[in-house]
């Protein structure tokens, strides 16, 4: 069987002969590395807009029918008793549901930040740019920016 009719697998390369073992072996996981980057990142498609992993629209109205519901049911406990301890109760409630959900918003907008930052961060340069803005953008003690830079410094040095 002559080299022609081998399969490309079967060939030897040109590069091989020149290169040394460690030059080889350096080289194959330099492949190794970018192949399986190009694996586990998804195709990039910009006339498809990336969907959020939840729909915040969705869980807004739900909760916001569950407080109006408990307005009802307060407004019906009022007329049967004629008591105002029910618009109490409801309105502390509303106000922690609004403080609650006032605090998910911020968390998740600024989860959702970290994670276009490190998406971003798939070359040496991309990492170089998104260290910087975490020494710049985020508190020195916010958890998760500190387990984004560990992540990426991991990256350029395991």
């Amino acid at each position: 069987m002559t080299d022609d009719t081998k399969p490309p697998s079967a060939r030897p390369s040109r590069l091989s002969n020149t290169l040394s073992a460690k030059e080889k072996k350096k080289r194959s996981a330099l492949t190794a590395q970018e192949e399986l980057r190009a694996a586990v990142s998804p195709a990039r498609d910009s006339s498809v807009p990336e969907k959020p992993a939840f729909d915040i629209k969705k869980i807004l109205i739900r909760v916001g029918a569950v407080v109006a519901l408990l307005w009802v049911v307060a407004i019906a406990l009022h007329s049967a008793f004629e008591t105002r301890v029910p618009f109490y109760v409801v309105g502390v409630v509303t106000i922690a549901v609004a403080g609650v959900g006032t605090w998910v918003a911020r968390y998740i907008k600024r989860s959702q930040d970290l994670g276009a930052l490190l998406k971003g961060a798939d070359t040496a340069e991309g990492r170089q740019e998104a260290l910087r803005k975490l020494e710049t953008d985020y508190k020195k003690d916010d958890v998760q920016a500190l387990i984004a830079r560990a992540q990426l410094e991991m990256q350029e040095e395991p």
